[in-house]
């Protein structure tokens, strides 16, 4: 592997993600076989061809996704960073057992990870600019109407505890097209903050 190692760190110019999905992508495409720490040449390379940027690399691997992971890929990228199952549940109209098969697979091509977070398990972008890229892939109309969704599922899911979520709904109804909406819930959080830094100014005695 060392012809290839050096072709990948000229490539990437050294930038450890970029590096990574360089890799990832070779293992996508059957060039590499085997296990992480592990990895063989199936054949041989000459010359390395991946996109100049992580962004390109990226998308080229998004695309290469099947229709259904990379729909649920672009649901995720709109719902944030990282998403709770329970919201996913809510949003995401897949039964339970392709919804988990697909989870999975974008796990094991390193998309997304699993974390395990009281009372629920959250799925979280393995890198903010993986969630970009997909986001960016989304047409205009269908991402406000996921944003629009993504706010109305959180009020369900979350209705005991909406103060934790007043700034991430005001976001998701700002770029779901509800602007009164959005400030409705800007101004909750502003007040909320407000209060909040009083009671630490003026402690009760």
């Amino acid at each position: 592997l060392t012809t290839l190692k050096h072709q990948v760190l000229t490539k990437t110019e050294g930038t450890p993600f970029f590096m990574e999905e360089v890799v990832q992508t070779l293992v996508d495409e059957h060039v590499l076989q085997g296990e992480r720490g592990n990895y063989c040449l199936s054949q041989e390379i000459t010359d390395l061809r991946i996109p100049p940027t992580v962004q390109g690399l990226l998308a080229a691997r998004i695309d290469r996704l099947t229709p259904a992971e990379k729909l649920l890929l672009q649901r995720l990228s709109v719902m944030g960073r990282t998403v709770p199952l329970a919201l996913l549940r809510r949003v995401i109209a897949e039964p339970e057992e392709e919804l988990y098969r697909l989870l999975s697979s974008l796990q094991q091509k390193a998309f997304l990870y699993a974390q395990s977070a009281s009372p629920d398990i959250i799925y979280r972008f393995k890198h903010a600019l993986t969630q970009d890229v997909a986001y960016n892939s989304v047409l205009i109309e269908r991402r406000k109407a996921l944003h629009l969704q993504t706010a109305q599922a959180i009020e369900q899911v979350f209705h005991d505890q909406l103060e934790d979520y007043y700034n991430v709904l005001a976001y998701h109804y700002s770029n779901g097209g509800h602007t009164q909406q959005a400030m409705n819930y800007l101004l909750r959080d502003l007040r909320a903050t407000w209060l909040t830094s009083l009671d630490q100014s003026f402690p009760a005695e």
